[in-house]
C-alpha cells in the first residue's frame, strides 16, 4: 500500500486507541462538527440535521430563548435559530449541550481526584464569563468564546478518563493549603506523568473530536495566551482571563490556578480597566446560577 495513503489511517487509529476511554459524544453532534466542516454544506441540511435529533433541538431552542441570550422575541424552530443567530452559533451550541455527560460521567477507579462536577461548573462559569468578556469588548462571535469557556480544561476531563490514577498523584502533590490553594503547579506535575500538560492534551481532543480550530488554538492556549500567535493573542487573553474570573467565585475551581490575578499586560492585551473587569466578574456571578440551569 501506498505510504502517503496508510499514513493517515496509521494516525487515525492511532489517535483512536489513545482516546478510546473517552466519553463519546451523541451521534448527531459528530454529524454536525463533520457537516460544519463541508465546504459545501447548506444551511437546509444543517436544519435537517439538529432537527431529525428532538433533544438536541429542545435544548438548543432552550439556551437560545433564555435571558442569557436577551433575544426581544421568542425563536421557535431551529431554522429560525440559523437565521437569527447564524449556523455556526447554533453549531456552537449544539457541542455545547452536547458536553455536559462527558464532563460529569464519574473517572474509572475507587478514588477521584475530585468531583466531575466541580470541573464541570467551573467550566459553565468560565464559559459564562468568557460569553461576557465577548460582548463587553464587541467580539464578533461571542457564542464561540462559550464554547471555547466550556472546554477550556477538557484536557483535565481527558486525564480523568484515559489516566486517572496518574491524575491522582498530580492532585496529591499540589500542596494544598487550607484555602485549597495549590503550592506546586499542576501543569508541571502533568508533564512529569504525562510529557504533556492538559492545555496541550485538551488542544489534541479537540482536534481529535473535530471541533472547530479555532477552539482548539483557544483551548491549547488559554494558560500562556501571551506566547499565543499575535493575530490570535487577544483572543486567548480573553479565556486566560474568563478561567480566572470563574475560578475566583464562591466554590470555584483552581487546582491548576496557584495565582488568580489578571496580570496588567493581559488587561493592557484585552484593553479593559480593572474596573471595567470587576464590573464583568459581578455580570458573571449574576448569571451563573441560569446558565448552569441551562445546560443541565
Amino acid at each position: 500500500m501506498d505510504s502517503t495513503i496508510a499514513e493517515p489511517r496509521i494516525r487515525e487509529e492511532a489517535a483512536r486507541a489513545k482516546y478510546a476511554n473517552l466519553p463519546t459524544l451523541p451521534e448527531v453532534t459528530f454529524r454536525i462538527l463533520e457537516l460544519s466542516q463541508d465546504p459545501d454544506s447548506t444551511t437546509a441540511e444543517m436544519r435537517k440535521l439538529i432537527s431529525s435529533d428532538v433533544a438536541m433541538s429542545t435544548r438548543i431552542l432552550k439556551v437560545v430563548n433564555s435571558a442569557f441570550y436577551g433575544l426581544s422575541r421568542q425563536i421557535g424552530s431551529i431554522e429560525r435559530a440559523i437565521v437569527i443567530l447564524g449556523i455556526n452559533a447554533v453549531r456552537n451550541i449544539a457541542i455545547a449541550a452536547s458536553m455536559v455527560k462527558p464532563f460529569n460521567m464519574h473517572a474509572r477507579g475507587d478514588s477521584i481526584a475530585f468531583p466531575p462536577r466541580q470541573l464541570w461548573l467551573h467550566s459553565t462559569a468560565t464559559a459564562t464569563a468568557a460569553r461576557i468578556f465577548a460582548e463587553q469588548l464587541r467580539f464578533a462571535d461571542a457564542n464561540e468564546f462559550f464554547l471555547a469557556g466550556l472546554t477550556h480544561d477538557i484536557g483535565i476531563m481527558a486525564e480523568m478518563h484515559t489516566a486517572h490514577p496518574q491524575l491522582l498523584r498530580c492532585v496529591q502533590q499540589l500542596q494544598l493549603d487550607a484555602d485549597g490553594i495549590p503550592h506546586v503547579e499542576l501543569r508541571k506535575l502533568e508533564i512529569e506523568q504525562f510529557g504533556k500538560d492538559h492545555q496541550e492534551l485538551g488542544f489534541e481532543v479537540c482536534e481529535f473530536w473535530n471541533f472547530p480550530h479555532r477552539i482548539s488554538r483557544l483551548v491549547g492556549n488559554h494558560h500562556a495566551p501571551l506566547d499565543a500567535p499575535e493575530d490570535f493573542r487577544r483572543e486567548a487573553c480573553l479565556i486566560y482571563a474568563a478561567d480566572r474570573t470563574a475560578a475566583s467565585l464562591p466554590n470555584g475551581f483552581r487546582l491548576d490556578l496557584p495565582e488568580m490575578d489578571i496580570e496588567p499586560e493581559i488587561l493592557d492585551t484585552l484593553r479593559i480597566t480593572r474596573e471595567q473587569h470587576y464590573a464583568i466578574h459581578q455580570q458573571v456571578a449574576n448569571a451563573l446560577h441560569d446558565v448552569t440551569q441551562l445546560l443541565e
